[in-house]
């Protein structure tokens, strides 16, 4: 075919030259210039015609002789036209002769002028089997119309066969429309596999066959559905038929009763029935009517028997009201006689017999006389002349009363060795009785110990409070009335003023310097961390050995003993071992109390003694003034508002009050102890923006706390079902921010700030509320938060989980969620997470997202009010300010 090819240039090219004169090469060149620019170069060096025919061969090959075209066609050479025709007809037989298989890996063109992009096929052919006209044919049926602007550049095999094109960039999205709409054809006729036009994948077989695949899967699954829901309609049809033929019966039946109705005599025998009936129940009546009248019949005549009884007791008592009458005049005389003489004393006193004469200013009498205890256990009457008086107690015996006192002391004192260990609890109070009946001066030294164990003086004036609190000052002598081992105050009586009431235990000492057991825990106990222990022990004013004892932060459940030495402060930690309790093995207690007093006595292995412990400040214990205490009879429940974890809210009406809010204890644990605490909080306060006190019930369960009433419900309620705008939400945040700084002002710390707990009161008035959790920080920064308390989850900063603590800052963490709040309508916190990924997320230094078109200036802060450090967020007057800058300036 190449000689051919070279046969067929040779006469051409004689042909050009004898047409061509050497005059008309110039415009020759110029014209294969204009149509072959990429020849340009090669041309200008061409000196004769037949040299640029040469030039001219490097754009032909065996299969491409167009550039020869153009040339006999512009200058009309008809001798060689023949020539072309013969050529075309043996590259046609030669094509379809010419296997593909010495075509692979070759160069076909040598051309790249306006061919820019690749078109890429690969056909599932064998090459052996294939001809150069299958391509032909291949190029035709794909990019019909445009095939001749297809350049096939080489040939490859692997699985298949790969052949490379080239296209002008230009043609890229026509090339692309026609080999889609020919898809069909290519695959069926060529095997096409994959067709790849520029970086367009037309057409890939093994991505169509993944999606033929899940396709006919869809299919198969939808196909068996459709045989299920067949099965079921096939099913609800021979239901329907069956019922069908129910009802059919049905139909018949009713038809046959109406038939029967209508028959003769059918009517009268059902009238003749319900007379029947009708007559029974008349019977039944008569007869219970007639028993109830037998009944009181009997009942009217044995009360006559009974009152003809009664009369006879009534002479017989009118009787004996008259001697008796006679008998009261005379002993009304005879008292009159001795009221002069005498005073009458509380009968709770107990009597006793003197044990020797005493002559005194105000009262005397003489060994064995009778002497009447009064209730303190101090002041005597004597039952023979009245008189009544402070006695000096080896003078005065023992009551029954006293004696019962005496025994129990003397069995519970250690140290005693007044009873036999052997005896039992009879005997030991047989032979108690003996012993101090023949040796009154056991008497004496038991009463003795007993007074040092109970009398005690105050160590500091206290002013009390209020009427329960007992005033006292410094130096006057007290009584233990009544302690508990668990609380910071004890009831005491005072021998100046003779009044009784609570005192702090921290202003009382024992009146012989030393402290008594039970006093120890309550003055050195203190529930403080390390740091703040060491903040109370380095004061000015602290002098050496002054100590405290704390729970240990490094082993919980036991004690931690700290102690300056006038430099330095050390911590010593209490072991506890078999109920033992140490500081060193060598010396080991029973108690604290054991050990504190040991350790007071002298150093024995610490930098110094004990000397005096920090004092502790006053806790006043919760008392509600009776003036608060409201009729429970006088309350009206209306409506009920919420439900929750701290108790129900209702609202109602009060005589003489109006319109209230009524919160109660009603299916929660809440104490009574816990509604007082919650209700002397708001006794003290007195704010527009917080709620208002107008009492309580809590004599008797459940327990009520009485407030102001409230228009508008809670603030959640009120955002989710009202449509508040911009400055509204302002207004009330500026209200809430109000009520937070008095609360700041009165050393109060909310601890559950959050919209359902705000209330709306009279033109959208806000009312802070529900103070159950809020606590006064007696001058402290922090609050340590107790074991069991339950914090609001969702609103508690992270400091309440990490340090178990709270203060006032933790409370503008709480309202930068309400600013969310209030921004969202009411929006749900974190729905799609617990309350233990709540805290480990805050923990860890997560916080709210802001909201979505957030408006000025909530949006910097709730970024504020969320730093992760408390000291780093404002202050609630700081937060006012820039609320209050904002709703002037849109106004």
């Amino acid at each position: 075919m190449r000689g051919k090819f070279g046969t067929f240039y040779f006469k051409v090219t004689r042909l050009v030259s004898h047409t061509i004169r050497v005059n008309q090469l110039e415009d020759f060149i110029e014209f294969l210039d204009d149509c072959y620019p990429e020849l340009g170069p090669n041309l200008t060096s061409a000196a004769s015609v037949k040299d640029v025919m040469k030039v001219i061969k490097t754009k032909c090959n065996v299969i491409n002789i167009a550039p020869v075209k153009e040339v006999v066609s512009f200058y009309s050479i008809t001798e060689a036209k023949p020539l072309i025709s013969d050529y075309n007809k043996t590259l046609d037989e030669f094509c379809h002769t010419f296997k593909l298989q010495f075509l692979l890996d070759k160069k076909l063109s040598t051309s790249d002028f306006l061919v820019c992009e690749t078109i890429e096929f690969v056909l599932d052919w064998d090459p052996a089997e294939h001809l150069l006209n299958d391509i032909r044919r291949l190029m035709e049926k794909a990019f019909k119309g445009l095939s001749r602007r297809i350049i096939v550049k080489s040939m490859h095999k692997g699985n298949s066969i790969i052949i490379i094109c080239g296209a002008p960039t230009h043609l890229m999205n026509a090339l692309q429309l026609r080999a889609r709409d020919n898809l069909t054809v290519l695959q069926e006729e060529f095997s096409l596999m994959r067709l790849k036009i520029g970086h367009c994948t037309v057409f890939d077989r093994t991505i169509r066959n993944k999606e033929l695949k899940i396709i006919t899967e869809e299919i198969e699954m939808c196909e068996g559905e459709s045989v299920k829901m067949n099965l079921y309609h096939n099913d609800k049809e021979s239901l329907l038929v069956s019922q069908a033929a129910q009802l059919i019966s049905l139909k018949q039946k009713q038809e046959f009763i109406n038939s029967s109705m209508q028959a003769s005599g059918f009517n009268s025998k059902v009238k003749q029935i319900e007379r029947e009936k009708a007559a029974s129940t008349k019977k039944q009546m008569l007869l219970r009517e007639n028993e109830h009248l037998q009944s009181t019949l009997r009942i009217r005549i044995s009360q006559k028997e009974v009152l003809q009884d009664n009369e006879k007791e009534i002479e017989e008592l009118r009787e004996s009201i008259s001697s008796t009458s006679v008998e009261l005049i005379k002993i009304r005389l005879y008292n009159k006689e001795m009221k002069s003489t005498q005073t009458v004393l509380s009968s709770n006193g107990s009597i006793c017999e003197a044990q020797d004469d005493y002559n005194g200013l105000v009262i005397s009498f003489k060994k064995g006389d009778l002497l009447q205890l009064s209730t303190n256990g101090h002041e005597v009457q004597s039952l023979e002349t009245g008189q009544k008086s402070a006695v000096r107690i080896k003078y005065i015996g023992y009551s029954r009363v006293e004696l019962l006192y005496l025994f129990q002391f003397a069995v519970t004192k250690k140290g005693l060795s007044l009873l036999p260990a052997l005896l039992d609890d009879g005997e030991k109070a047989e032979y108690f009785i003996l012993e101090i009946t023949d040796d009154l001066t056991i008497l004496q030294s038991l009463r003795e110990l007993i007074a040092k164990d109970k009398l005690f003086k105050a160590n500091y004036n206290f002013e009390g409070q209020n009427s329960d609190e007992l005033t006292l000052k410094k130096g006057e002598v007290l009584k233990v009335v009544k302690y508990d081992e668990d609380n910071e105050w004890w009831y005491m009586h005072s021998l100046r003023t003779d009044k009784e009431g609570y005192v702090p235990i921290n202003y009382i000492i024992p009146i012989k310097g030393g402290y008594s057991l039970m006093y120890y825990k309550y003055i050195y106990y203190h529930k403080v961390s390390r740091d703040e222990a060491k903040k109370r022990l380095s004061q000015t004013i602290t002098q050496v050995g002054t100590f405290l004892m704390r729970d240990s932060e490094s082993k919980p459940g036991q004690y931690t003993l700290s102690l300056i030495d006038g430099f330095t402060i050390w911590n010593y930690h209490i072991s506890i071992e078999n109920d033992k309790y140490y500081l060193f093995p060598h010396v080991q207690f029973d108690s604290l109390n054991d050990l504190v007093h040991h350790y007071m006595m002298k150093a024995d292995g610490l930098k110094c003694s004990l000397t005096v412990p920090i004092p502790k400040q006053v806790n006043r214990p919760i008392a509600m003034n009776k003036e608060w205490e409201i009729n429970k009879s006088s309350i009206k429940f209306e409506q009920c508002i919420s439900v929750g974890q701290i108790g129900e809210t209702w609202k109602g009406d009060c005589k003489g009050k109006g319109s209230i809010m009524i919160k109660t204890n009603i299916a929660t644990d809440i104490t009574q102890k816990t509604f007082i605490k919650e209700a002397s909080i708001l006794a003290k306060l007195h704010h527009i923006n917080v709620i208002s006190l107008y009492g309580v019930c809590t004599e008797s369960y459940p327990f009520y706390i009485v407030t102001g009433p409230i228009i508008n419900r809670n603030l959640k309620d009120y955002l989710i079902t009202s449509k508040t705008i911009p400055a509204e939400s302002v207004d009330i945040a500026i209200q809430v921010t109000d009520g937070m700084i008095y609360l700041g002002e009165q050393d109060y710390i909310h601890c559950d700030l959050r919209a359902i707990n705000i209330l709306l009161g009279e033109h959208n008035t806000v009312k802070i509320a529900n103070f159950h959790l809020a606590q006064h920080l007696n001058g402290n920064k922090y609050w340590t938060v107790e074991e069991g308390t339950k914090l609001a989850i969702r609103w508690t900063p992270p400091e309440g989980y990490t340090l178990n603590r709270l203060s006032i800052k933790s409370d503008v963490w709480s309202f930068g969620i309400l600013l969310w709040e209030l921004v969202t309508k009411g929006k749900e916190l974190n729905p799609y997470m617990t309350d233990k990924e709540v805290k480990e997320a805050v923990s860890k230094g997560c916080h709210m997202f802001i909201p979505r078109d957030c408006p000025e200036p909530f949006d910097q802060l709730m970024i504020n009010c969320w730093k992760h450090n408390d000291d780093e967020r404002p202050k609630f007057k700081d937060i006012f300010d820039v609320l209050i800058t904002y709703d002037i300036h849109n106004t």
